[in-house]
């Protein structure tokens, strides 16, 4: 019986280490970790804390309105989120980009990144991704963009003045 106990402590110890690495590696990372049951609605059922730095919400607000996610997603980039959803229930898997209203109105870009996860005996349990903070990228590229458009635009307006100064 001692050993028993012995050996139920010592698991359950364990227990407890592997779950506080775990907690660190989620929640030091400064990607937003998720979980969401694996239906059409993927209502969250985990949101990891750097969701608030994020967007402005923090978990809680997810865990009282498990679809705020619909909520939030730019209204020009629902469809692809919704995409998301569905390659990931239908192929296992998805990866795509999209905005994100914060709470303070502004648009965050994120990667997302999403896979379904399984139990031990092959029936889907959960849909397990994190999301990736590109907004800074996709506001060089646009800024590239412009400039390119810009500089397309000063040389069209070059050429048509010269031409329209010759005898």
């Amino acid at each position: 019986e001692l050993g028993v106990v012995i050996e139920r402590k010592r698991a359950v110890e364990e227990m407890r280490k592997a779950e506080g690495k775990y907690r660190a590696l989620v929640e030091e990372s400064p990607n937003v970790l998720y979980l969401d049951k694996a239906d059409e609605d993927s209502a969250c059922v985990y949101i990891s804390p750097q969701v608030e730095t994020l967007l402005g919400y923090s978990p809680a607000d997810f865990e009282k309105e498990p679809l705020l996610w619909h909520k939030i997603i730019d209204p020009r980039d629902y469809e692809i989120a919704s995409r998301t959803i569905r390659e990931t229930l239908e192929q296992g898997k998805a990866d795509s980009e999209y905005r994100m209203i914060a709470r303070d109105g502004r648009a965050v870009w994120v990667h997302d990144m999403s896979v379904l996860v399984n139990d031990a005996g092959g029936k889907t349990q959960l849909i397990q991704g994190f999301l990736v903070d590109i907004t800074e990228r996709k506001q060089a590229e646009a800024a590239e963009r412009d400039q390119r458009i810009l500089a397309e635009a000063l040389r069209d307006t070059s050429e048509t003045l010269g031409g329209s100064l010759d005898y």
